[in-house]
């Protein structure tokens, strides 16, 4: 059976030869995500204009990074770009105060915090510091991270409620965020991470 890895190759490889491979690589991806990026963001309130705004900025951002060698090739595209996604949507419109993004995304911390879960350069130094927490926060975290509701997380992690989730990922968060406090290296990644740079 062909794994990621294989099939994500194939589209690297066409993107990095450029002309009509490329055209068809990004084809490709456009076919495999679009509708579950618009999903995304419709979820969250977001317009069929702004949904395709965000996908289009992500595809974009994707190629960038394989062209300049910045995807590590450690999950299947279709993930990477939802991710990238999912993040472009929690920044650029953060300001629109949707309710679902207030419980999830309190303050400047958590978001660069969550940029960090899903791709940072230092993820192995936030892996080490996860590592502090306990399996069942790390596990919560990265659920959380990885773009799963309170209600998923509730089900995958048997918890009573999804309230029950979302006090258990606040309680981690804060952990976390002490943790980080005394770990200048990545306290400084996620500062540039949070400022865009």
């Amino acid at each position: 059976m062909c794994n990621y890895k294989d099939s994500n190759n194939i589209i690297i490889d066409h993107l990095k030869k450029g002309g009509l491979l490329e055209s068809n690589a990004i084809a490709t991806l456009i076919k495999q995500n679009e509708i579950k990026i618009i999903v995304l963001v419709r979820k969250y309130n977001g317009s069929m204009a702004e949904a395709q705004d965000v996908f289009i900025e992500g595809i974009t951002e994707v190629v960038f990074n394989i062209k300049n060698n910045r995807f590590r090739n450690d999950s299947p595209l279709s993930t990477y770009l939802y991710k990238i996604c999912r993040l472009i949507w929690f920044q650029k419109f953060r300001s629109k105060k949707v309710s679902h993004f207030n419980q999830e995304i309190s303050d400047k911390d958590t978001l660069s915090i969550q940029l960090n879960l899903e791709y940072s350069n230092q993820k192995e130094v936030l892996n080490s510091v996860l590592s502090q927490i306990g399996e069942n926060c790390k596990r919560v975290l990265t659920f959380w991270s990885e773009g799963f509701s309170m209600k998923e997380i509730q089900k995958k992690m048997e918890y009573a409620s999804a309230q029950v989730a979302m006090n258990k990922k606040n309680k981690c968060l804060t952990t976390l965020r002490e943790l980080i406090k005394n770990n200048t290296e990545l306290k400084q990644t996620m500062e540039e991470l949070r400022d865009g740079k």
